[in-house]
């Protein structure tokens, strides 16, 4: 089973489980004692008052704001009728647990992208120095800081494109220095 945490009511999680098929029920209600309760998530969360619905992703706004949208047909066949799996597009940056309640289990995409990362970083250093050189560069900024300057660091080939890339290499990079003290 593949999980993600969409929904909290009052103290309870609801979670979708991604492999639900045809007449299966797709909710997971997790009360705070870690009992669990199959449900069909989008009867309950047309019934149910007081649900908070997460929309932080790109799966959580298509399965929540979907069925009303110019996407209608693909949300019907995925998550009324269960016909068609979740784009895999859509679960990029979203936590899939393995299980849940008592046994719950975070599946870990990380330390795929470590290793890549390390790889990479490894591939750069065999290929010469990492001669990073540092500049000072303008930025705009809400609140001021350091004269509205801020320190980049330089390394050539291994500046980051966009700020998700950025995050990916710092998770990486957390992720080796704890696996090297372990």
């Amino acid at each position: 089973m593949r999980a993600v945490l969409v929904a909290a009511v009052e103290d309870d999680k609801i979670y979708y489980d991604l492999d639900a098929v045809g007449n299966q029920k797709d909710g997971i209600l997790v009360r705070p004692d870690q009992s669990m309760v199959k449900i069909d998530l989008i009867d309950f969360s047309n019934s149910c008052g007081g649900l908070l619905k997460i929309r932080t992703s790109k799966f959580h706004r298509f399965l929540w704001d979907g069925a009303s949208g110019k996407k209608y047909e693909t949300w019907k066949k995925t998550f009324l009728n269960k016909e068609k799996q979740v784009n895999e597009s859509l679960l990029e940056n979203v936590e899939i647990y393995a299980s849940v309640g008592k046994n719950k289990k975070k599946i870990q995409k990380t330390d795929e992208k470590a290793k890549t990362f390390k790889k990479t970083i490894d591939k750069k250093s065999k290929s010469g120095p990492l001669n990073g050189s540092e500049s000072k560069i303008k930025t705009k900024s809400a609140q001021p800081c350091c004269d509205d300057e801020m320190v980049k660091f330089d390394v050539g080939n291994l500046t980051f494109p966009d700020a998700q890339s950025r995050k990916e290499a710092w998770t990486a990079m957390i992720l080796l220095h704890q696996l090297e003290s372990n």
